[in-house]
Order: C-alpha cells, then structure tokens, then sequence
C-alpha cells in the first residue's frame, strides 16, 4: 500500500495482536510482512504505538516503481510526431524576398518552409487528440503547454519549457519536452542545461529534445551532437523527425554542463 510522505497508519500494538486468536494466521503474515519490510529499510515500525511509517528508501522505491509501470512515453510522442498533419505546419508559399532585407532569413526561410512554433502548436493538438480519443493512457498525468510558474524558481530566467507532462500539485514529474529546428542548433545547450535543472530540482524522468529536420538527414544532427555527448551525465532522449520521411527516431545522449 502506497503511504504519502508525512502519512503514518495505525496498526494494532502487540497487545491487540493476542487478542485476536481467532485470527492467527492472518495477524502471523502481516506481522512477519511488517518485520521484512522494517528489516529492509521501507517502513519504520512503532510496535508499542502500532504506528507504520515509510522512511525515505521506501518513497523511492514506490516512485520508481510507480514510474516503471507507465506507458513508454517516448514512443507516445514518436506517434505524436508521425501523426500530425503537416499542412497545419508549412509556411504559407509568399515571396520570401518581400518578407526581409537580410539574406540570411531569406535563405533560411526558402529551406525550411516550417517555423518551430506552428509545429509544436500541432503536435501539441495531435497529442490532445490522440488522448482523448483513447488511442494512449497517460493514467494521471496531464500534458501542459508553455507553462509559466513564477513561483518555481526554475521557470524563471528563460526556463521555461515548450511542454511537460506531469501530474499537476504532486511531485510526480514524467517529462519534459523542448523543440528545436535543425538549422538551429547552436543553442541547443541551453535546452540542455535546462534539462539538468529540471532533472535536478523536480526529478523530471524524461529529458526529450525533439529536432525537427527538412534537409538534415539523422546521421548529420548525430554527428553534430556528438560534441555534447558524455560518457557520464544526465540522460536526454533526442528525437529526430524528419519532415520529408515523415518518421521520428530516437537516441540517448548524456550531457553534462562543461
């Protein structure tokens, strides 16, 4: 039974134990169950109050337990990905020179055709969608937006992220998720950094950067990451989806600040 962190239970003292012979066996079990449990370090175990409480290693082990038991929210947004309709996403097909002076933009905008912004909006409405219609269970966790909460500090400064996935006014945190376009990868560390103060101070479980890529195939946006990739760090799930194939594959990396 799952207990909350300041919760105790009251269970009879050994004196209510001789009371109930009628119910031996059953008093015999769930006293041998509370000894294990107290000789394993989950559970401190009052005798003479009867009082049960959960110590630290037993949180931990029902917070993980808890999260190995949900759906694998990776692939959940791999299939957000491939089910989006793109027409939402493109940009409308305008002369790019009357838009802007700058070469740069121009160039840019003529080779993507696709903004961060829309995109994400529609995955977004795709995930919705694909939750309400019962094709995935996220059980309690709800996916939220661009969420600004001034009174974390870690959403200040910039830190706040395009999505996470959480259960709202708990501490059960299942992801986070930033996109990035591949022609814009030279900041991609600051998403990265942010991961680490998410992981740090809400112990978000996943990590997820999803590139976006028209041009780029997988073995570039690899290649290029490769420099931020450690043999020790935190986790982050890269999901690369590729606009022409329509397909997302994934890979993890390991990322430390440097």
């Amino acid at each position: 039974t799952e207990i909350e962190d300041a919760q105790v239970i009251p269970l009879m003292n050994e004196s209510g134990f001789d009371e109930m012979n009628h119910a031996s066996s059953f008093v015999d079990r769930l006293k041998e169950a509370c000894e294990s449990l107290e000789a394993q370090g989950f559970i401190r175990w009052n005798k003479q109050r009867g009082i049960l409480s959960m110590t630290k290693k037993g949180r931990e082990f029902l917070h993980k337990r808890h999260f190995s038991e949900l759906p694998d929210i990776i692939a959940i947004v791999k299939q957000a990905l491939e089910n989006m309709d793109l027409d939402y996403c493109r940009l409308s097909c305008l002369i790019y020179d009357h838009l802007s002076k700058e070469k740069k933009i121009v160039d840019t905008l003529k080779e993507e055709k696709y903004l961060e912004r829309p995109f994400a909006y529609e995955f977004y409405h795709t995930l919705r969608s694909m939750i309400d219609e019962g094709v995935v269970d996220l059980g309690p966790f709800k996916v939220q937006a661009e969420v600004k909460k001034n009174y974390q500090h870690i959403f200040r400064k910039g830190k706040m992220p395009d999505f996470i996935i959480h259960v709202p006014s708990t501490q059960q945190n299942l992801a986070v998720i930033e996109f990035k376009m591949a022609s814009n990868l030279s900041n991609i560390k600051n998403d990265f950094n942010k991961f680490i103060e998410f992981k740090k101070s809400l112990d978000y479980q996943h990590l997820i950067e999803v590139i976006v890529a028209v041009n780029k195939d997988v073995n570039e946006i690899y290649n290029e990451l490769k420099k931020h990739n450690y043999s020790s760090g935190t986790p982050i799930t890269i999901i690369y989806f590729s606009i022409p194939l329509k397909k997302a594959t994934s890979w993890q990396m390991k990322y430390r600040r440097s």
